[in-house]
């Protein structure tokens, strides 16, 4: 994957350009920012430019090295992620079997750690083992959304690259380019995607419409409802733990698009900027406390939920503290 395909970051992409010109390589990188941005994309384009023979501004593409990368057969390219819920000393201990050796093709030996957040207390001690001594021609390359759960003894031995969320343009852009979708309904996904490729494409998917569809249609339902009949709609906020996810998560949106309606008077800060009558009505309704409020319950529902909690339990309580 070349930088040049690859949508935003140009400062950090410039930054990792000019280390390679100048052959001036941190042992360990450290890749964090926003989930779904772009990180491992931009990871993965660095694995190619340090071993592309071609590389002048990008790389080419075209060689072997390039093309076995972007296949995932390169044996210099190394990709190491969570087995489960953690990354575990087992799998760094191959890594350090692996370093102990030059690397096979004459370039740099790129170990790319995804998620290393998620590493447990012995992984994390066994990589910094290797950080303290790193073995020559191995670049070590750590991509997380989570660096706050980095210990800080590794943080230190790593050069910080700093991804932000795109813009919307970027994103506008790319959805009409690579979606087909008209400019109007580019405009709705690029705001309501936070600024994250990834949420983009899922918003994209039909069912996430369909979701955020009968939300809408639901938020108006429970306005001025009883207790009883809010029970009645459970059934509408979803079937499936990632059904009813998705579901909470748009009608945080929504929450917080009340809070900016009520603070601007104006639709144009919206992330559901087509649900601007159904914000302005609850904007009447709610005060800044009520949506506050709400905001925590759904919040904790969408918790709850995450981590496999009594789903019914859950969504009964939510809906009735609910201020509608």
């Amino acid at each position: 994957m070349p930088f040049a395909t690859i949508i935003g970051h140009e400062k950090q992409i410039g930054f990792l350009k000019e280390m390679i010109r100048q052959r001036r390589l941190p042992h360990a990188l450290l890749f964090f920012g926003p989930e779904g941005v772009g990180k491992r994309q931009v990871a993965f384009a660095f694995a190619q430019a340090v071993n592309c023979p071609e590389f002048h501004e990008d790389t080419c593409g075209k060689c072997q090295s390039c093309r076995k990368i972007a296949h995932n057969c390169h044996p210099d390219v190394v990709a190491l992620k969570p087995v489960g819920q953690f990354i575990k000393i087992q799998a760094i201990r191959e890594l350090k079997g692996q370093t102990r050796f030059k690397p096979w093709e004459g370039g740099k030996r790129v170990i790319l750690i995804d998620e290393a957040h998620k590493m447990n207390e012995e992984a994390a001690n066994a990589l910094l083992k290797l950080l303290e001594e790193p073995p020559a021609d191995n670049i070590f390359l750590l991509v997380t959304s989570r660096a706050d759960k980095i210990p800080a003894t590794i943080l230190s031995r790593c050069q910080q690259v700093r991804f932000s969320p795109l813009t919307e343009e970027n994103l506008r852009d790319y959805l009409k380019k690579e979606c087909s979708l008209d400019d109007k309904e580019a405009k709705f996904i690029a705001a309501a995607s936070g600024g994250s490729i990834a949420k983009a494409r899922e918003i994209c998917e039909e069912g996430y419409l369909k979701t955020r569809k009968d939300l809408k249609e639901l938020l108006l339902t429970l306005r001025g409802a009883t207790r009883g009949e809010r029970l009645c709609q459970i059934h509408r906020l979803g079937e499936d733990q990632e059904g009813i996810r998705k579901t909470l998560e748009i009608m945080m949106t929504f929450m917080r698009d009340i809070l900016v309606y009520k603070e601007t008077g104006r639709g144009i800060n919206l992330i559901n900027r087509d649900w601007e009558s159904a914000v302005e009505i609850f904007s009447r309704d709610l005060s800044v406390e009520d949506v506050l409020f709400n905001l925590e319950v759904i919040d904790h529902a969408l918790k709850s939920i995450e981590s496999h909690g009594d789903k019914s339990l859950t969504l009964e309580l939510m809906m009735l503290r609910l201020k509608m």
